[in-house]
């Protein structure tokens, strides 16, 4: 076994780190972006496919229209949608909490609120109250969840 070399510098590693608190108001906002905001991104695309999968049955522009004017809230559509959309307030709740490091669960909490109340307000008139009660609850639920995902993750990883 070689002999060290006197002449090395010593060897150590530096003390671990404390992470460093992020905004909380920046982990809200972008916890709301993700959530919100892909959100709305996700419909849009989910519309423009469906509208196209009509098209390429032979359905013409007013047809489409109404076509997706009368969707069942049962429609494969609209639950690939509430799935996509429980996702991204999933994902939502851990980038906040990732990014907040503190006070996880209270600044999830707030953009949970914020987002079941979009959810409520950009209900339809015609959709049924207690699928938009539900809705707005599972919001919630999943923005918790990943916030909770997010605490539980080690910090620098």
């Amino acid at each position: 076994m070689p002999a060290p070399d006197p002449f090395a510098p010593p060897r150590s590693e530096p003390p671990p780190q404390a992470p460093v608190p992020g905004s909380p108001l920046r982990a809200v906002l972008t916890g709301l972006a993700i959530d919100i905001g892909g959100s709305l991104l996700m419909g849009l695309l989910l519309t423009a496919a469906w509208s196209a999968s009509l098209a390429s049955d032979g359905l013409g522009p007013a047809e489409i229209r109404a076509a997706l004017q009368s969707l069942s809230p049962d429609a494969a559509v609209v639950r690939i949608g509430e799935l996509l959309g429980a996702g991204l307030s999933t994902l939502g709740g851990y980038v906040c909490a990732r990014i907040a490091r503190q006070a996880e669960y209270r600044l999830a909490a707030i953009q949970a609120g914020v987002s079941a109340v979009f959810g409520l307000l950009m209900a339809g008139a015609d959709d049924p109250p207690a699928q938009t009660a539900l809705l707005a609850l599972c919001t919630v639920a999943c923005v918790m969840l990943g916030a909770h995902l997010g605490k539980l993750r080690p910090a620098g990883t």
